[in-house]
């Protein structure tokens, strides 16, 4: 697991909870074509981008999105925002994995 963190500190008026934002799957559903959803755009926008933007505006002490499957796609629609990635290299196993983040940045 590697994390990398961007922007600056919590400020300490916000809510003591944290934003986890799941973004490690394949995707399967969205069909064999190899379209990722996250990566599919809205309005001109890729949704990973806007559901972390979101996020960031939110009251929330801080953002972790947690990526495996296409990390570097996903990272790059997001570097410039106040985040903490979180990389789950054992993403084919499901998304139990995360719920074990707690103790790791949340």
């Amino acid at each position: 697991m590697t994390e990398e963190e961007h922007g600056s500190p919590a400020r300490s008026d916000q809510l003591s909870v944290s934003i986890v934002l799941l973004a490690a799957g394949r995707s399967s559903r969205m069909g064999a074509n190899g379209a990722h959803k996250l990566l599919s755009t809205f309005q001109g926008m890729p949704l990973v981008r806007r559901s972390t933007l979101t996020s960031t505006t939110s009251a929330a002490r801080s953002v972790i999105v947690v990526t495996g499957y296409r990390h570097s796609d996903i990272q790059r629609r997001i570097a410039d925002l106040p985040v903490k990635l979180v990389h789950n290299a054992s993403f084919a196993s499901g998304m139990a994995w995360c719920f074990g983040c707690r103790g790791r940045g949340a």
